[in-house]
């Protein structure tokens, strides 16, 4: 990922900066998702997939930015220049954010989506996921999408969530050094393939959704996703990395 370099390099304000980047986060959040706002834009029935996208979207990407701000607040005296490199990284960062929060409260004042989206369109999406996960968690994340064929929004966009809570609990968690992304588009359903190789989960062995749930083991936002979308998933967690397989079966509701 590229930098922007800062206008002229000012002299280096560390409080002032840190607090700055904080407050911009705040506001934008504030901007973006008052109550006002999400009781116009938001039906009864809505609610809990909102609940989702704040959780998986939003709240990942704070958590990132402010591990990121702890960094920055503590190299400030000992190593100022790594200090402002990461404190590049956040802002671009959080640029990118912005962009998202645009476009999806954008989508929610728009209503009805288009009829279609592109594989491609999904490809560049969880490739730059992939990039904010290198810059946030140290992570090396390869995508892979196909076919490129055309598919639904919804279906598109509950994909990208799938694959980002998957990718930010892995850069969270795992301790890992890579991980893989690979989503098969078959004409009846949807196979997503997301696997590291890191240190694994808290248990080990191979659970399905219902195990799941029983025994109350596994990411849960992206377990309700799941069982909303009436698709299955398969846990595996070892000493050499974990893997989840997500089946997801076509309908006219994604």
């Amino acid at each position: 990922m590229g930098q922007r370099p800062f206008p002229s390099e000012p002299p280096f304000e560390s409080g002032a900066v840190v607090d700055g980047v904080a407050n911009r986060v705040v506001g934008d959040i504030h901007r973006f998702f008052s109550r006002a706002r999400l009781e116009r834009t938001v039906t009864q029935d809505e609610r809990q997939r909102l609940a989702h996208e704040l959780h998986d979207g939003l709240m990942q990407s704070l958590t990132g930015i402010a591990l990121q701000l702890e960094t920055v607040a503590r190299l400030l005296e000992s190593e100022p220049q790594t200090a402002r490199e990461c404190l590049r990284g956040v802002q671009e960062l959080l640029a990118a954010e912005q962009q998202e929060l645009r476009a999806w409260v954008a989508k929610l004042s728009r209503g009805a989506p288009k009829a279609t989206t592109t594989g491609n369109d999904l490809a560049d999406a969880l490739a730059q996921l992939c990039q904010r996960a290198e810059w946030q968690w140290g992570l090396r994340c390869e995508p892979s999408v196909a076919p490129r064929r055309s598919i639904a929004p919804t279906l598109a966009d509950n994909i990208y969530r799938i694959v980002q809570e998957g990718v930010n609990n892995i850069g969270r968690h795992a301790q890992a050094q890579m991980a893989r992304v690979d989503v098969q588009l078959r004409p009846d359903r949807v196979d997503i393939l997301i696997e590291d190789d890191g240190v694994g989960f808290p248990f080990r062995g191979q659970y399905d959704l219902a195990d799941l749930n029983l025994r109350k083991l596994g990411p849960r936002s992206l377990k309700e996703r799941v069982s909303a979308l009436k698709g299955d998933l398969l846990l595996s967690s070892g000493l050499s990395g974990s893997q989840l397989r997500i089946c997801l079966p076509l309908t006219r509701d994604i």
